[in-house]
């Protein structure tokens, strides 16, 4: 027969489990319990094995194992000591300031859908309200900078006032926005990796394993954060507006860690802080055709973000019909389905975007009422702000400049 025992001696007297009368069905030979079935001698053995449960010496001659002692009020101090955390522990949510405005620009469908105009038209407007405007560059491909790269891939270079050697949508930003950018505010992936490499060859790591997520995402929105605090205006004040170009196309695996990184910078953010205007391309067979821009808002919408404007890129201004169908298929207001159709020079943009209420909705989203609109002391207009008027009447001295006359 077996006898069972719970770790402590138990008293029959006081649990009446332990009592051979108080077992509910009786178990099987080679069970623990105090009967045998089919067999006589059932009080005789429960006995036996009370008998021995009150025996010290029984119970030290069964090979039971000892009870672990309770542990002692400092137990903690027992446990081997843990390394200190790494820096890069906190790049999954990087602190980030919580005052900016954010106005983020992508792009899907195609290249070259002039998402840098788009960027510099949308931070010229807000300008012309009276917003501290800056703007950044996010370039996927792995150069440092576009100093050594082919004008015939990828346009001129464009050198700023500290020397950095950068793309020419920086210069856009420049010219509509009035601005004197930094080699900061143009930042690309081997500019990113470049700059993980060097902390992890320092050991800033403290030995943890580099990955994309957190350390290159991580990065990314360190950089955006920081420059985006730096007056580029003229002024000492701080910008309220940060304007955001995504280069490349959405779904590329290259622009991928960006796209994270503006993911996890808008999880950071308060409410009302970033609005994401998404350019794509309404092609025109038989028809403005609205599956392109469908599918381009899909792959946004599958890297965990919804964009608030989708400008349209056509040859012709986006008809109702084509609007409507967008808003639709897109889940966004018809409103904020903008069109952006060809037009003589490139200043005409910022009137071609007015006249569709930008700045209001914009403003609706991020709300911009709140913020002050002061002029800061000794900026000359020169080097400030630019009414709608004066955007349009330049545009309208560029088209007279554009045509040819006979001699």
């Amino acid at each position: 027969s077996s006898c069972t025992r719970t770790g402590t001696h138990p008293d029959p007297s006081r649990d009446s489990s332990l009592r051979p009368s108080a077992m509910s069905a009786p178990q099987t030979e080679g069970g623990a319990g105090w009967r045998k079935r089919g067999t006589d001698g059932d009080e005789e053995i429960g006995g036996r094995c009370l008998k021995a449960l009150r025996s010290d010496v029984s119970v030290a001659s069964m090979a039971w194992p000892p009870m672990s002692p309770p542990p002692p009020d400092d137990f903690d101090l027992l446990l081997p000591k843990q390394p200190p955390p790494s820096p890069a522990s906190a790049l999954f949510r990087p602190p980030v300031e919580q005052g900016t405005k954010y106005v983020i620009v992508s792009g899907g469908v195609c290249s070259s859908l002039g998402k840098g105009v788009t960027t510099s038209s949308l931070g010229a407007l807000l300008r012309g309200h009276g917003f501290k405007v800056t703007a950044i560059k996010l370039d996927p491909y792995l150069n440092i900078d576009a100093g050594l790269m082919s004008p015939y891939e990828h346009g001129e270079v464009y050198v700023l006032d500290d020397g950095g050697e950068t793309d020419l949508d920086l210069g856009n930003y420049e010219r509509m926005m009035y601005l004197s950018l930094r080699r900061d505010n143009n930042l690309t992936t081997g500019k990113i990796y470049d700059s993980v490499i060097k902390k992890e060859r320092r050991g800033d790591y403290l030995g943890k394993t580099v990955q994309v997520i957190p350390h290159i995402t991580g990065s990314i929105t360190e950089w955006v954060d920081r420059v985006a605090q730096i007056p580029v205006d003229g002024s000492t004040l701080r910008p309220q507006i940060c304007m955001i170009e995504l280069g490349g196309t959405v779904g590329d695996i290259e622009s991928m860690p960006f796209i994270e990184a503006l993911r996890q910078l808008r999880f950071n953010l308060p409410e009302h802080s970033m609005a994401w205007c998404h350019c794509s391309y309404v092609p025109d067979m038989s028809g403005q055709k609205t599956k392109p821009t469908q599918h381009s808002v899909q792959a946004l919408l599958a890297a965990g973000l919804m964009p608030d404007f989708v400008v349209c890129r056509s040859a012709e201004p986006l008809k109702t019909e084509t609007r409507k169908k967008i808003a639709n298929q897109c889940n966004i207001p018809v409103a904020r389905i903008l069109s952006a159709h060809d037009v003589k020079n490139l200043f005409h943009v910022p009137e071609v975007l007015a006249a569709q209420h930008v700045v209001g909705l914009l403003n609706g989203i991020l709300q911009l009422d709140a913020l002050d609109v002061t002029p800061a002391r000794f900026m000359s207009r020169e080097t400030g702000f630019r009414s709608l008027n004066d955007w349009t009447a330049f545009a309208k001295q560029v088209d007279l400049a554009e045509e040819g006359h006979e001699v």
